[in-house]
């Protein structure tokens, strides 16, 4: 289409309001870092953090990849248990015992899929994998570790506390219905 009507290419992309993919590039690993959540498993009071090298790929590609890879297996999981009448949504027990016998298992997949992810080559880094471009980087670009950072301009004593600030998805926290002893036979 650009060849034959770039003209009606450009007015269809400013009426419609689209945006034009930027290409840019970084230095070196690590001058750019795209920190994001995943919100699929939200409805089971479950957030997924990750970053990405905004060098060489894009963060909704990670997501797809974790949704393929890892999460999308527990989601049916506990789709099933609900539908089924298993797990009642409303129920602090409940979450729980999903979280108690759930994230040990989903934080040992997203291990797994992380390691593949880390060591999966680049074509358009000359097939190197994350990891050899993360240690490449070290090498070729090092930088100090932030609590050597002396930047005179901040007062880090009154520059506040960061877990003070409050934005957003707020995951909350259920207690344990369990004591601590029946905690421990169940842990036994």
């Amino acid at each position: 289409m650009h060849r034959v009507d770039s003209l009606g290419v450009v007015s269809r992309m400013s009426q419609l309001g689209c945006v034009v993919r930027r290409t840019y590039s970084v230095p070196c690993p690590k001058y750019l870092v795209h920190i994001d959540t995943n919100h699929k498993l939200i409805r089971y009071n479950i957030v997924i953090f990750g970053g990405i090298m905004a060098s060489h790929a894009r963060i909704e590609r990670l997501w797809r990849d974790v949704w393929m890879g890892a999460t999308q297996v527990f989601y049916h999981i506990f789709r099933m248990l609900e539908e089924e009448g298993y797990l009642d949504l409303t129920n602090t027990t409940h979450f729980f015992c999903l979280h108690y016998v759930f994230l040990p298992r989903l934080q040992l997949t997203l291990d797994l899929f992380r390691g593949g992810w880390d060591n999966h080559p680049l074509r358009t880094e000359q097939n190197m994998t994350p990891n050899q471009l993360w240690e490449l980087g070290q090498i070729q670009h090092p930088i100090p570790d932030p609590e050597d950072l002396n930047i005179p301009e901040i007062d880090w004593e009154q520059s506040g506390d960061v877990s003070e600030l409050h934005h957003g998805v707020n995951v909350p926290q259920f207690e344990s219905p369990l004591s601590p002893e029946q905690l421990r036979l169940l842990k036994v």
